[in-house]
């Protein structure tokens, strides 16, 4: 079994994907880089246990970081309490099948790149990958899941949370579905107006650079529309423009770069 880790911005996921790539359990905790590693354990090795596993059961460990603060410490929570190698997407030599080819490539996170790589996995084809995290990424990439592409829109709950800090009567609220679009009063009409913006943000944006890109490339045929992350849920039932929803897409990622490590017998 792979323990793979994926340490974003606001979440850091851990999960255990079995030797099919099936994620069959999945904890998160909220970002905090002053944890240390005993804390990591003291919240995850419960979970471990609860799950009947125990350290002998995991073959391998792979984070994928955008916050690199925290990569040390998870390193040595690894090292500690699995007497494992924690091994880091972009260290050591962990190689990526995809690459970007953009003006600047150096500036695409990882996280995104293995996201192109559990794309990739699932299909072989020219792809619309749409992530729903503290930023919205959209991305085109090829038949190999090199990167071609795409823009970069600031996350449903980063909007709500701009509205209410620059507004001083404006209250925090949830991101959560309206059954109606008109609100009656300012609670409701507030959610509203970030939630509908918001699919109407996306539903905009993606038909815009479907029509760039396929004007751009000579396409007849429109490129599939996926769906990932950890927001990518609320928005399963209010739209028609996804082709499929896979919120573990970077989980599955992770798998195929340790599939690959392990077939080329990196992992030591």
């Amino acid at each position: 079994m792979l323990l793979a880790i994926d340490a974003g911005n606001t979440n850091t996921t851990f999960a255990v994907l079995s030797e099919s790539g099936k994620v069959e359990h999945k904890w998160r905790l909220h970002n905090n880089v002053l944890r240390t590693e005993d804390e990591y354990a003291s919240h995850l090795l419960p979970l471990i246990t609860a799950a009947a596993l125990k350290s002998s059961d995991f073959k391998g460990f792979l984070l994928c970081s955008v916050v690199p603060s925290v990569n040390q410490v998870l390193k040595n929570f690894v090292t500690q309490y699995f007497k494992q190698t924690l091994h880091v997407v972009g260290e050591n030599g962990v190689s990526l099948p995809v690459t970007s080819l953009v003006d600047r490539p150096e500036a695409v996170g990882d996280d995104r790149l293995v996201n192109f790589v559990g794309a990739n996995g699932r299909f072989k084809e020219i792809l619309l990958v749409v992530d729903f995290g503290t930023a919205t990424t959209f991305d085109f990439i090829d038949e190999k899941g090199n990167h071609l592409g795409g823009c970069i829109a600031p996350g449903a709950s980063l909007t709500a949370q701009a509205l209410s800090e620059a507004g001083a009567l404006l209250p925090r609220l949830p991101l959560t579905k309206p059954e109606q679009v008109i609100g009656t009063w300012t609670i409701p009409q507030i959610q509203s107006g970030v939630f509908w913006g918001y699919v109407s943000l996306f539903e905009g944006l993606i038909q815009r650079l479907l029509h760039e890109f396929m004007e751009t490339h000579g396409l007849t045929r429109r490129p599939r529309v996926i769906a990932t992350g950890g927001l990518s849920s609320l928005f399963k039932d209010v739209t028609h423009v996804f082709d499929g929803f896979f919120p573990d897409l970077i989980l599955e990622g992770l798998w195929y770069v340790f599939k690959e490590m392990s077939h080329k017998k990196e992992l030591k």
